[in-house]
């Protein structure tokens, strides 16, 4: 089957593996072949971004800055934090199941390095040194909160990038 012929069934109404397709896409699968694979396959990690705004203002401690659905198991590998400007604040991210909200649990425990900008505009931990938790379930919810941001703040906003590998 030629290209032509390819597209020309899919003119006609075969959208089945188009709508396949599109899914994996929008669910954020790499449709990338591996070597020796028949399909599809996850071919690198992947990440979640979440970009905590205060619309102009300095953030500032104390307040959750929203809810990040997930939807597949996957293993936090690293994260890293980019701020708008240098700047100095520390970031907790949380963890529940559905089921348990409202009640989240910090995944950085008691002796984690948390995540710290210090006079800097971007932070990187691969480590995550001494995090209680790193497994991500599907139906779990992420929340994330500004620990710490010591007058006079200068952010007005943070991207929270955190870097996975699929499955537990």
């Amino acid at each position: 089957m030629t290209p032509t012929d390819r597209s020309s069934s899919l003119v006609r109404g075969d959208l089945t593996q188009i709508d396949r397709l599109a899914a994996d896409v929008v669910r954020g699968v790499d449709l990338r072949f591996q070597p020796g694979s028949s399909g599809p396959k996850l071919a690198h990690p992947r990440s979640l971004n979440f970009i905590i705004d205060q619309g102009g203002s300095a953030l500032t401690s104390g307040v959750v800055r929203g809810l990040l659905g997930i939807d597949d198991p996957f293993f936090i590998t690293g994260v890293e934090l980019v701020a708008d400007q240098p700047g100095t604040l520390s970031i907790d991210i949380q963890r529940a199941s559905f089921v348990d909200i409202p009640s989240f649990v910090s995944l950085i425990g008691g002796g984690g390095t948390v995540p710290t900008l210090t006079s800097t505009q971007t932070y990187a931990d691969p480590l995550m040194t001494g995090w209680t938790s790193r497994q991500l379930l599907p139906d779990d919810w992420l929340r994330f909160q500004i620990l710490a941001s010591p007058a006079p703040a200068s952010c007005t906003w943070l991207s929270v990038k955190l870097r996975l590998r699929p499955g537990s």
